[in-house]
């Protein structure tokens, strides 16, 4: 009988320590530290920061990670290729600005016949920043001309004076603004509320995204992750220190940085209804077409008690 008994204990004890950690992949930005800070609190999670997009959503699509942390706009690319993509949270906005060469401007329409970096064709600050010039009546290529390179290649080009504009998040702005003839002229938030009647919320940024196997058999973990993400935008607000103290190891930029970075960003996580109605809202305005089976599938309402 303490055989059979020894045998299960021991059993048990080696699918524990071998148990498969959750694995989540989330962009090397200063947005992801509050992902980072809910991993470090959690035992059964691995978090790795990526630089590489192409690469991070190739391995989210072969299933390879549990989890992947990116642009908001990725989750619609990626249902269209995949209907097995489940959006699960939104985190965090206010990442946007229009960064300037030589003068400060006020609207896109003082840099006509100008120059802009994004980062990628199609991104969340692509799809916004289209639908800014429109509302200034503004054509792309003969107005405005877009130059599409990741933020890591094109900053260091930018810096140099090579484009008349660029849109960044941090913590390219906080090292950007300290070059005298750069200049922090557009916060996209700002805009947002300007062209649209949202006052009272930030258009979503970022996007948590699963597959819909996972997501129906890890629930509990779901929820235990959520409420970590929301104790870490509370002790960010409540004590920024001993938030850092959590999450700067995880980065590999200089604390001074990492700070007024984290100052320039709005954390809030948004989940369940509240972010599928917000979505809808956000392509709505956008004039992006979503269809039936997007709302059902990929929005799909995690029925979890919060």
């Amino acid at each position: 009988m303490k055989k059979t008994i020894f045998t299960v204990f021991l059993s048990i004890l080696i699918i524990n320590t071998f148990a498969e950690k959750v694995k989540i992949l989330a962009a090397e930005s200063i947005s992801s530290a509050v992902l980072v800070y809910a991993a470090k609190k959690l035992d059964d999670v691995d978090i790795e920061l990526f630089k590489d997009h192409t690469q991070a959503h190739a391995r989210f699509l072969k299933g390879e990670i549990d989890i992947l942390a990116t642009g908001f706009s990725v989750g619609m690319i990626f249902y269209k290729k995949d209907k097995d993509i489940r959006l699960l949270g939104s985190y965090a906005s206010g990442l946007s600005y229009l960064l300037t060469n030589e003068k400060k401007v006020d609207s896109f329409s003082d840099i006509i016949g100008g120059r802009i970096f994004l980062p990628f064709e199609n991104s969340p600050i692509d799809q916004i920043t289209k639908f800014f010039l429109k509302k200034e009546n503004l054509e792309i290529r003969e107005d405005i001309t877009l130059l599409y390179k990741p933020f890591n290649f094109s900053y260091p080009i930018f810096e140099r004076g090579k484009a008349e504009a660029g849109v960044y998040i941090e913590p390219f702005i906080s090292r950007l603004e300290k070059n005298e003839n750069i200049y922090i002229s557009i916060k996209y938030e700002d805009l947002w509320r300007k062209y649209t009647d949202k006052k009272d919320w930030n258009y979503p940024q970022l996007a948590i995204l699963s597959k819909n196997e996972w997501v129906e058999n890890n629930k509990k973990f779901i929820k235990k992750f959520y409420k970590e993400i929301n104790s870490g935008i509370k002790l960010l607000k409540k004590d920024k220190e001993k938030f850092l103290s959590f999450v700067e190891g995880a980065f590999e930029f200089p604390k001074g940085v990492l700070e007024s970075s984290l100052d320039n960003t709005i954390f809030i996580l948004d989940k369940g209804k509240i972010l599928k109605d917000k979505t809808i809202s956000y392509y709505k305005i956008l004039d992006i077409p979503i269809d039936d089976e997007y709302e059902k599938t990929f929005l799909h309402t995690l029925k979890i008690h919060f």
